[in-house]
């Protein structure tokens, strides 16, 4: 049984790279990756208030960049909480969605693979 090669393999390896095709990122889910990873980050950051843990370690990531603590850390409340993680799902939700749009409409106008 004969194949037809497809077009693209008889190319210099150069070339086919030139042509692949861009992958496209879906905005919402992209929103919402970064979404949960910010939240998330900001929920353990709640736990680690809540149990004490916080200063700490905000006291070694100061030292560790040569600078001198100055900040204590709040006491816990619930309400603070919950609002820091609804505003940084919200600001990753919308970061994500602007990154892939953009990233989305660059390829399309600038023909960023050589065209």
């Amino acid at each position: 049984m004969s194949t037809i090669p497809h077009p693209s393999e008889s190319m210099p390896a150069a070339r086919r790279e030139a042509t692949a095709p861009v992958m496209m990122v879906q905005p919402a889910r992209a929103g919402l990756s970064l979404a949960i990873l910010l939240a998330g980050t900001h929920l353990l950051w709640s736990f680690m208030v809540a149990v004490g843990w916080a200063q700490p370690l905000a006291d070694f990531m100061f030292r560790i960049n040569f600078v001198e603590p100055s900040y204590t850390v709040a006491p816990f409340a619930a309400g603070t909480a919950v609002m820091l993680v609804a505003v940084t799902a919200g600001v990753g939700f919308a970061t994500g969605w602007v990154v892939a749009k953009v990233w989305n409409w660059l390829p399309q106008r600038h023909g960023m693979n050589g065209g």
